[in-house]
Parts: C-alpha cells; structure tokens; sequence
C-alpha cells in the first residue's frame, strides 16, 4: 500500500509539474495538499491554463503512470508493472472524465482548477465561467 501512496503523490507532481513548466508558472501559483476525507493528495493551479497546457497537464500522469507500464508489461513480463499500469490507469480516469468533458471548448479557452473538488471552470472570452465535472 506504501507504493500506492508514494504513486499517487507522483501522479499529482506531474500534473503540478507539467502545468508548472507548460504553463510557464511559479511554484508559488499552485497549491499541493490532501484531501483527507477522501484521502486523496491534489495539485491545484490557482491561475488558468489555456486548454492545451491544461489538458497535456492532465493527461500526462495516466500515459506515463497507467498507459506505458501497462503496455510495457507485455514487453516485459511482469505482474507489478501489469497491475501498477491497471491501477493508476484507474486513478487517472477521473482525469479523462474532465478531458472528456472539455474536449469541445474552443481551443482558446482558459481552464481554471476548482481548488475545492475534482473538475474546472472553463473561461471564454466575454463569457462566464462554465463549471465542468464536479465543480
């Protein structure tokens, strides 16, 4: 369970990190911490990104922790890579749910983080913002 733990603070560094770095942001401009209630570790983006920084950001942590294990355990046979990909493969469908969700927003919308619950608000230009997910 201590590696489950440890993966899961990974996955949420590499959405703070890649939204950092795409997004051309301080670390100073996200927040990291636990959602102890439901025990799960976030990193939350207190600026917009644009879509594409948002969904690279978002997508990241299931290809490299779900998609290439899963696929790299067929190459080299291995039950920990098998059900390390399957479960983080897992924990990322919540992010695949949001993609899923914004994948028809223009391409220059901005994506702000909801600090409080899985999802985001999309801001259009002119516009109000539109609550996506749980948000």
């Amino acid at each position: 369970a201590m590696e489950v733990n440890v993966g899961t603070v990974v996955l949420e560094a590499i959405h703070g990190i890649t939204w950092m770095k795409a997004g051309h942001l301080r670390f100073e401009d996200f927040s990291y911490g636990v959602i102890w209630k439901a025990l799960m570790p976030y990193a939350h983006s207190k600026k917009p990104l644009s879509k594409r920084v948002y969904q690279l950001g978002a997508a990241l942590p299931g290809i490299l922790l779900g998609l290439i294990p899963y696929a790299l355990s067929y190459v080299f046979p291995s039950p920990e890579l098998l059900w390390s990909g399957i479960f983080f493969t897992g924990v990322a469908l919540g992010d695949a749910w949001i993609l899923w969700l914004i994948r028809k927003e223009p391409a220059d919308a901005l994506i702000l983080d909801n600090p409080n619950k899985p999802g985001c608000y999309v801001l259009e230009s002119g516009a109000t913002a539109t609550p996506k997910g749980l948000a």
